[in-house]
């Protein structure tokens, strides 16, 4: 029982820091189905339960702190084991964010660097709307935004879940992903937004009181959204949307590829456009088409669709130019093709995000279907 609750620690772990393979996210979601082990993990993992935590610190003592935390779980001894070893995370993760939360009272508007363009530049942008955009890659700092609260730590992105709906002109926020990075995003309502390279993301800094909706301009998300029966949540995309409750999905959208994607992992979702307005089940992709206003629908592995916020890159039988496309905006690099048809390869490989350009070329040239030369930033792809 020992050794099945430390395999626990280790996954829950892996989740905290997206390092999940596709067959440990599944036998985490297994070991979930069980609703105490549902209560523990959620109390673990909520950033907001954590902060508030250690907000009652104005010093950080680590071992105080923990002991305080597990008093607070009261979690049963079958799963203490599990729980000290969660504490590794922990600790380091309430350093943070208790730069992030105390001392509001005092708060000292942050320095940040303004940029004029974001296709200049290879940063994180968030522009507030007002005409001023800022760098915040890697930044660790706290800023006031239409007056709701908002810290910036790691490559994540929180709101103030306390101040909603602060006024009733609602100000939107907009973050803008370069490629080879990827960022996180808290909303005011405490729905979670992963945001890929080359993203283009616009929201609320407040929801209303009747209606929460975002955009997604250019790019790919995931979102995590949290339930709300009184007010949906829409995203809006490429003159289509999804409406949602509360539930997990993939959206891929770029503005340079021919198809986009939205992928439910759980839940129900509503895909419409000016054509069509259909439903979606766990495990099904509904595709949008440039040339064809159809919605069709593809029963498909949801789990791999979102696998890139954890740095793993998942494909089944999935065609070359699609995977290419993919690597030119992680590693950024340039691409161009022997043989146009080359593009139509299929593939069904696992790349970890985390190897280096060549490593994942290395890999996929084991397939003996292509080739690929890379110069600088160039890469020639060729039949093998």
């Amino acid at each position: 029982m020992e050794s099945d609750n430390e395999y626990i620690s280790e996954l829950i772990f892996k989740h905290l820091v997206q390092n999940l393979s596709v067959s440990e996210e599944q036998e985490l979601k297994q070991w979930l189905t069980d609703s105490e082990n549902k209560r523990q993990f959620d109390q673990i993992v909520d950033v907001q339960t954590i902060s508030e935590d250690f907000d009652r610190y104005n010093q950080f003592k680590p071992e105080n702190n923990w002991k305080r935390l597990e008093r607070q779980i009261s979690a049963p001894k079958k799963i203490k084991k599990w729980l000290a070893y969660a504490a590794v995370i922990f600790i380091p993760l309430g350093l943070s964010l208790s730069a992030l939360y105390l001392n509001y009272d005092s708060y000292v508007e942050s320095k940040i660097e303004l940029v004029t363009a974001f296709s200049e530049v290879e940063c994180v942008v968030l522009d507030t709307g007002n005409g001023q955009q800022y760098d915040i890659t890697n930044k660790d700092t706290l800023m006031h935004l239409n007056n709701v609260k908002v810290g910036i730590v790691d490559n994540m992105i929180k709101y103030d879940t306390k101040l909603q709906n602060v006024t009733s002109e609602i100000k939107y926020n907009t973050l803008k992903i370069p490629r080879g990075m990827q960022y996180e995003l808290v909303l005011a309502d405490n729905t979670k937004v992963w945001l890929n390279s080359e993203t283009e993301f616009k929201y609320p800094v407040s929801f209303s009181s009747e209606h929460r909706q975002v955009y997604l301009i250019n790019g790919e998300a995931f979102f995590d959204v949290q339930k709300d029966k009184e007010r949906p949540f829409v995203v809006h995309f490429k003159e289509s949307k999804v409406k949602v409750l509360g539930t997990k999905f993939n959206i891929k959208s770029y503005q340079n590829e021919a198809l986009k994607l939205i992928t439910l992992e759980e839940g129900s979702v509503i895909v419409e456009n000016e054509n069509k307005r259909i439903k979606l089940k766990p495990n099904q992709q509904a595709i949008l088409s440039k040339l064809n206003e159809e919605i069709q629908i593809k029963q498909v592995d949801a789990c791999i669709y979102g696998s890139w916020k954890r740095g793993v890159l998942n494909y089944k039988n999935e065609e070359l130019s699609a995977i290419i496309n993919d690597l030119q905006r992680h590693y950024k690099i340039k691409v161009f093709y022997q043989n146009q048809k080359i593009k139509n390869k299929r593939f069904s490989i696992s790349l970890n995000a985390k190897d280096s350009i060549h490593e994942i070329l290395e890999l996929m040239e084991l397939t003996e279907k292509v080739a690929f030369e890379l110069k600088g930033n160039n890469l020639i792809v060729r039949t093998k």
